[in-house]
């Protein structure tokens, strides 16, 4: 044997060795993989934006003349409308959950006037001799992430379809994202395909940043109320690292309440959210600019809106748009060359600025344009979500250009009338795609008119009522008042002994002094330099005596 030969084998069990050493790790990952997937696997309940503590169940079982239901038992999804199911589901049952805010509850309705209830009574129609249950679980100012926990608690409950309707409240809630937003991000992707990795990148994301936690049941909404009578700015909205990270955890959570759906085998329809538009206000407006900037804007602001009130719309609309243009960010200004836009019959370009109005408020507790993008993207990633772009469905049907009060009762909560286009929508795209997997009788939507009416529901307008007072609806708290002053004389009272018209007739001589004071300050006059604090301290005043009558009424309901 030559020295060549001898030295063959050697050097390749070099390369052998060396190629092993190169796969080792790789395959002490893979075991490392399979071991924690064993021992620790997923926990889809997780969140790598914050932690919800302590978290209970939201629904309890009874016993009801013999037999079992579940039924909720938490007063964040409204356990009042005693919404309960059988624990052991009937042959041929139709089970669908509503998930959502108190907009998808159909506050402040009872559940009788909600568009789930609507839904259910067409669907009975639609498959005559099937028992339906249409199980409204929306829950009281949930953000996402809260929504995210009663999904995964009634996926176990046999459904055939789930509703998902949220978005209004990625703003309620006080809170403050981590810093380390790449190291979540990647958290985030990393998790989908490997659950060491995910183990391992979590613990040093929350060494880096520790995730916030907020306590599973609802305790920072007060947020909600604060910033609407102090009119503060939300640093969510401000800070444009925290308003992404809003958007971020929207997207993660919605994704995952998908993922569950599929895993389950349920199917998922995913609404956009509609909102008021036209008749609502910006909560908070600020400028963002100063010196001669800002001066050349309250110039042209002030002229566009004293034009808009003379009734020269052409006049109004280019003053206004040039104060768009000095400042683009300010809310208000959107609005009110919306309206102008409005007035002139330019509806395409007023939408636009609706909308754009509803973007800019700094407490933005209508559901943003970027929140319902998000929906759109993952419609369009995942074939196997239904969607319905209801946003779009009632801004293209809207009298006046835009929706209104004809279909909103304040900022976000539908009417009667919305909630039927809402449950009339839902119910032909569940037919149209076969969400139920079972073939209806007809594809009419049915529903008996029941003379229910929304003006003449006392609680419900007290309710509004309290929500354009500290929202700061100035104009709109007037015109309600007045109907319920209107109301109360028609019924055979008399207003001035009346101590229901006497409250109201305070708040409605405060919105008119408040309303006074800005036309004054748009025309350039004087103005009393005490006027805010003395404005402020009234409301709080108010707000706390007013809130006892309504709170009064929804106990007598």
């Amino acid at each position: 044997m030559t020295d060549a030969t001898a030295r063959a084998p050697s050097r390749g069990r070099r390369l052998l060795f060396r190629l092993v050493l190169l796969c080792l790790p790789l395959v002490l990952l893979g075991i490392g993989e399979i071991v924690v997937r064993v021992v620790a696997p997923k926990n889809r309940g997780s969140d790598p934006f914050l932690k919800l503590s302590g978290t209970t169940s939201r629904f309890g079982e009874v016993e009801i003349d013999g037999a079992k239901w579940f039924r909720v038992q938490h007063a964040d999804l409204y356990a009042q409308n005693d919404v309960r199911f059988p624990v052991v589901k009937a042959p041929g049952t139709l089970r669908v959950f509503c998930l959502g805010g108190s907009a998808c509850a159909g506050w402040p309705h009872t559940g009788a006037q909600s568009f789930s209830a609507y839904l259910a009574e067409a669907l009975r129609n639609a498959f005559p001799g099937r028992p339906v249950e249409v199980l409204n679980v929306g829950a009281h100012a949930y953000p996402s992430y809260r929504v995210r926990g009663v999904l995964e608690e009634v996926v176990r409950f046999e459904p055939d379809l789930l509703i998902l309707w949220c978005g209004n409240n990625e703003f309620v809630e006080n809170r403050s994202y981590a810093a380390a937003g790449g190291v979540r991000r990647l958290v985030t992707a990393v998790a989908r395909t490997s659950r060491l990795f995910e183990i391992l990148l979590d613990a040093a994301a929350d060494v880096v940043a520790p995730t916030p936690v907020l306590d599973a049941d609802m305790r920072e909404a007060g947020v909600f109320i604060f910033s609407q009578l102090e009119q503060l700015a939300l640093e969510l909205r401000t800070d444009p690292t925290q308003f992404a990270s809003v958007i971020d955890h929207y997207r993660f959570t919605v994704d995952a309440m998908a993922a569950t759906a599929r895993e389950h085998g349920v199917p998922l329809l995913v609404m956009t959210v509609p909102v008021n538009l036209r008749d609502w206000r910006p909560n908070v407006s600020h400028n963002g600019v100063a010196g001669d900037a800002l001066e050349r804007w309250r110039a042209a602001f002030t002229d566009g809106v004293r034009r808009l009130g003379a009734g020269d719309a052409p006049g109004a609309v280019a003053a206004l748009a040039e104060a768009r243009n000095l400042d683009p960010a300010h809310a208000e200004t959107a609005f009110a060359h919306a309206q102008a836009l409005v007035a002139a019959d330019r509806c395409d370009e007023a939408r636009r600025e609706y909308v754009a109005a509803k973007d800019l408020d700094l407490t933005p507790f209508r559901a943003i344009s970027a929140l319902n993008d998000v929906l759109l993207d993952l419609a369009r990633a995942h074939e196997e979500i239904a969607f319905v772009d209801m946003e779009q469905h009632l801004l293209a049907t809207a009298p006046r250009c835009a929706p209104g009060f004809e279909w909103f009762l304040d900022y976000v909560h539908p009417t009667k009338a919305g909630n039927l286009a809402i449950a009339k929508r839902l119910f032909d795209e569940i037919l149209a795609k076969d969400l139920l997997r079972a073939a209806p009788a007809t594809r009419d939507f049915v529903r008996a008119d029941d003379g229910y009416d929304d003006a003449q529901d006392l609680s419900v307008q007290l309710h509004v009522l309290l929500l354009f007072f500290f929202m700061h609806q100035e104009q709109s708290f007037v015109d309600c008042a007045d109907r319920l002053i209107a109301q109360i004389a028609a019924g055979g009272a008399d207003p001035a002994n009346d101590p229901l018209a006497q409250l109201l007739r305070e708040g409605r001589d405060g919105m008119v002094r408040i309303l006074d004071e800005r036309a004054r300050t748009l025309r350039g006059e004087a103005s009393d330099p005490t006027a805010a604090a003395r404005h402020q301290d009234w409301y709080r005043g108010y707000y706390a005596r007013v809130k006892q009558v309504v709170d009064a009424a929804r106990a007598g309901r």
